[in-house]
């Protein structure tokens, strides 16, 4: 009798644990439905996906000989289940990347990257223009005979675009930002150069209602070595405002957006005197006052490359852990007060890490970046993230 009665007292315990655990659980909020692989034995890295109606276009770079001279823009479009539908390299006997992919209204792409192939000496502004199968349509380059760079590419409208990088062929420093306005054939309608004496880089653009919000770095200005640096400027590239935000670290803003209370987010990293990494959101004015600020103090190395307004605050992408140390994908939510919803560290054998994310719609989004493959170097990594 009074085993049967431990028996059913056991069964009892059991059943309400169950059933405890299941009412009380919480459901995983960021889910990943699928990740694909893209690559030869080289390293080969994603820098920036563009979602569509149907799936999406990843842009970066893949590497054709033995060092980091010799690379390929490389381009790979997938449907909404993963599937391929073609891949492209653009390229010379240099180095040529992809940092940016934009849709035309002329069911065309605007590639933003750089070059050493073609050009000017050293590198310069590369821009291709292709049909929806990848097939070139004309390509531009943009610079001197300095190393200039692009990074960031928006539409002014159906007919025009802006392209932010760097310059050390112009301006008045070491580098400056360089911000130019080209026409749908590619041809330069005006150009301006923001900075100081020293080097000042241009990362990130997005629309404002006064015209363009900049994010990018400044050694010139701010507290010492590099700091954050957000530039206003009008839809003829007159500077507004400006506003840097910084410590005695290095901080080095990664991408801004234009947030739909009117304000704007930074997302990056700072950079301490023993070279130790801490990813930084920052969520600021116009004005340049912060509304709030959050920094990764963790015990392993961490950076933010991008992010995303969705409905329950803003999707960030990054990375935790050193490069070729274990280093693994990075995903956290944050309200619009900056309260952490969740994250999601995205763990691999080797090393991955999250490099942009871009969102189909409040709960789907792909996310690109690299993931290091058993006696290969480094392959272009993709996956849809389904966030609940």
């Amino acid at each position: 009798m009074k085993i049967k009665t431990i028996l059913i007292i056991t069964a009892v315990i059991l059943i309400l644990s169950t059933l405890f655990l299941i009412f009380n659980s919480e459901p995983e909020i960021i889910k990943i439905t699928w990740e694909k692989n893209f690559g030869g034995k080289l390293n080969d890295d994603g820098w920036y996906v563009l979602t569509l109606d149907e799936g999406c276009i990843t842009a970066g770079y893949s590497e054709k000989g033995e060092n980091i001279k010799n690379r390929d823009i490389f381009l790979v479009r997938l449907n909404n289940n993963g599937e391929e539908l073609w891949n492209r390299t653009y390229g010379g006997k240099g180095s040529d990347v992809a940092k940016a992919i934009i849709k035309n209204d002329s069911n065309s792409f605007i590639i933003l990257g750089s070059t050493t192939s073609y050009g000017k000496k050293n590198s310069n502004i590369w821009i291709i223009m292709i049909d929806n199968l990848g097939n070139e349509i004309w390509n531009k380059t943009y610079g001197g005979d300095g190393w200039d760079e692009g990074n960031g590419i928006i539409s002014k409208n159906s007919d025009e675009f802006i392209i932010v990088g760097n310059t050390n062929s112009y301006g008045y420093g070491e580098d400056d930002i360089w911000l130019i306005n080209i026409d749908n054939e590619g041809k330069e309608l005006w150009n301006k150069t923001y900075g100081g004496p020293k080097e000042d880089i241009g990362r990130s653009i997005d629309i404002y209602e006064q015209g363009y919000v900049i994010g990018g770095i400044s050694s010139s200005y701010g507290n010492g070595g590099d700091d954050m640096w957000l530039l206003l400027v009008n839809e003829t590239g007159f500077c507004i405002a400006n506003h840097t935000f910084g410590t005695d670290k290095n901080e080095r803003c990664n991408q801004v957006i234009t947030t739909s209370d009117n304000n704007f987010l930074l997302i990056g990293h700072s950079i301490d005197k023993n070279q130790n990494w801490n990813a930084i959101c920052i969520k600021t004015t116009p004005y340049g006052i912060t509304k709030w600020e959050k920094t990764l103090d963790r015990n392993k190395e961490t950076g933010f490359s991008s992010c995303e307004e969705i409905s329950k605050g803003y999707i960030i992408s990054g990375h935790i852990g050193s490069y070729g140390q274990g280093q693994n994908a990075l995903l956290m939510i944050f309200n619009e007060n900056g309260k952490l919803i969740t994250e999601k560290i995205i763990k691999k054998d080797l090393d991955n890490a999250g490099v942009w994310i871009n969102k189909k719609n409040d709960s789907t989004c792909y996310i690109t970046g690299y993931k290091k493959i058993e006696n290969e170097d480094y392959d272009l990594w993709i996956a849809e993230i389904k966030i609940n």
